[in-house]
């Protein structure tokens, strides 16, 4: 049974797209979404299957999400952050995949967002979705940085998906 019935995935790169792929696999949502600001990238993650649907436009590739991942360099998680306070669901799950937490955890306080910071202790020396793997998880460390207003409805989840994609949870 799906944990989600849909994830947005804003940054379909190597880390974006590992995660979609693993999700697939692991049938932990019913539905797929990417955030694209390339044609070109969206248009190879489509035909590749990595995302069932993907947007060129923010608003329309989190509409109905409710997990949202943002698996973007440490300098863009922040200015994506204030542009879901205005637009995401309120009860959306908002994850980074950022290994700086401090100020990113600061900014998900101030704009309010149902967020649960994570460092997923994995990657490549490779770039972007082509090189995505849906194994790039297994038996890697997550680290979960929650605060004292963190949801624990929103912490379970987000602990349930990472074990779900076979990541060990710290």
């Amino acid at each position: 049974m799906a944990l989600f019935n849909q994830v947005s995935i804003i940054g379909v790169g190597l880390m974006g797209g590992s995660v979609a792929k693993a999700i697939r696999k692991k049938r932990l949502a019913r539905k797929i979404v990417g955030f694209f600001r390339n044609k070109q990238k969206q248009k190879r993650a489509l035909a590749s299957g990595i995302v069932d649907e993907g947007f060129l436009s923010l608003k329309e590739s989190i509409k109905n999400s409710d997990l949202i991942i943002l698996a973007l360099p440490i300098h863009h998680i922040i200015r994506f952050m204030a542009k879901l306070k205005n637009i995401a669901d309120k009860n959306a799950v908002i994850i980074d995949m950022g290994s700086e937490k401090s100020n990113v955890t600061k900014a998900a306080q101030q704009f309010r967002l149902n967020f649960v910071g994570t460092h997923p202790l994995a990657g490549s020396e490779k770039k972007g979705a082509d090189y995505s793997l849906e194994t790039l998880f297994n038996n890697s460390c997550v680290i979960l940085t929650p605060t004292k207003k963190t949801s624990l409805q929103a912490l379970r989840k987000v602990r349930k998906f990472w074990t779900g994609l076979n990541a060990k949870v710290a």
